[in-house]
């Protein structure tokens, strides 16, 4: 299993990623096409099929005896289907990400595509298989939504939201609960029922259970009376108090990262000039109400009763998106750029309805002011 490649390795684009959004060389930008490319040629190579290891010449199988399953985290591992599609959706975003190519999503979706084609129903719900060994396939289980809606958010494409209704058939989606203490992405679901109109409660229902879940881990913390010795990296997942999936959802306008490494792809990321950090200013809330392949909506308010806020909007986390133009009221103002300025006068509240052209810019880490946006 060491000597060669599997699918998990695929999350180390983020690392890469990370680099050309911090130094713009084009060469961390070809490296991570190139190696998402690869492990699409594999893919095809083998019907269809994404293996899980490859040897060092490029020979699926080559240490497994000939066979396309058995590697490191692969299709035998108890967690099968989960790596595969975690990894390849990190490598096929990232990859989309720096290049501005949704060809790159074809890695994840052939995945999704597979275990499609071998799903049954069993007790009323979608099943497919998570494994697959000298048995064949086995392990039927329903996937995990958020998988599903992920690839959706990244897309846009009809067919990959029509896959989310074929295999979650059957499945529960609005329930909200965080006592699996890890992952912090079980909503992806009903968070998808929210911004396409039906789910209207979820705001409050997501900010109360994870104000819940907060407060139920710092009581973990503090009646933790456990040793140095006992404490692996599950236990200290299980007290993090720190609960993302809500606010990154309501505020940014995306699902939460991938688990293992993914990075925040989202619509909207805030920077309070004032303060030159990145976030909201004081006092300032945000809601993404609404999201579409060209554009969203989002609810701005200023809580501050005598003075006013100035915030600025980005389109998306790293500037990869382009603002079209921004609706308020009766009034549309171009825009044509990775920013705009908003100024919230004291106690405002408003909608904006922004147009946006997904993954044409280069993404960076820069800040607004550092790059010549925003004086």
């Amino acid at each position: 299993m060491m000597r060669g490649d599997v699918p998990l390795n695929l999350t180390a684009t983020s690392l890469v990623a990370n680099a050309y959004m911090y130094s713009g060389e084009p060469k961390y930008r070809t490296w991570i096409e190139q190696y998402v490319t690869a492990w699409t040629e594999r893919t095809r190579r083998n019907n269809g099929i994404l293996p899980d290891n490859v040897g060092l010449s490029g020979q699926i199988g080559e240490n497994m005896g000939g066979k396309w399953w058995g590697g490191y985290y692969g299709w035998r591992w108890p967690h099968g289907l989960f790596n595969q599609i975690e990894a390849t959706l990190i490598g096929g975003a990232n990859a989309y990400l720096v290049s501005g190519e949704p060809r790159y999503l074809e890695l994840p979706r052939s995945v999704l595509q597979l275990v499609e084609g071998l799903s049954r129903v069993e007790g009323g719900k979608t099943v497919v298989p998570h494994r697959h060994s000298e048995r064949g396939w086995y392990d039927y289980r329903p996937l995990n939504p958020a998988h599903l809606v992920y690839l959706w958010y990244l897309s846009q494409d009809p067919q990959d939201r029509q896959r989310i209704n074929a295999l979650t058939a059957g499945v529960p989606l609005d329930t909200l609960s965080y006592e699996k203490g890890k992952g912090d992405w079980e909503h992806a679901a009903a968070w998808l029922g929210f911004i396409e109109g039906r789910n209207p409660d979820y705001p409050l229902q997501i900010l109360r259970a994870t104000y819940a879940a907060s407060l139920q881990r710092l009581e973990m913390i503090r009646h933790d009376s456990s040793v140095p010795a006992d404490r692996d990296v599950h236990h200290w997942q299980e007290r993090n108090p720190i609960v993302l999936e809500g606010l990154v959802q309501l505020m940014l306008g995306g699902p939460n990262h991938v688990y293992h490494g993914g990075l925040l792809h989202c619509r909207l990321f805030y920077f309070d000039p004032a303060g030159r950090r990145p976030g909201l200013p004081p006092d300032v809330a945000a809601l993404v109400e609404r999201i579409a392949p060209d554009g969203l909506t989002v609810q701005l308010v200023n809580l501050h009763p005598t003075e006013p806020r100035e915030l600025i909007l980005r389109a998306g986390a790293f500037g990869e998106h382009r603002f079209t133009t921004v609706h308020y009221k009766d009034t549309s103002t171009p825009v044509d750029g990775p920013i705009f300025r908003v100024l919230l006068q004291p106690g405002a509240c408003g909608k904006l309805d922004v147009g946006m052209t997904r993954f044409v810019n280069q993404p960076s880490y820069a800040a607004p002011w550092t790059t010549g946006d925003v004086e």
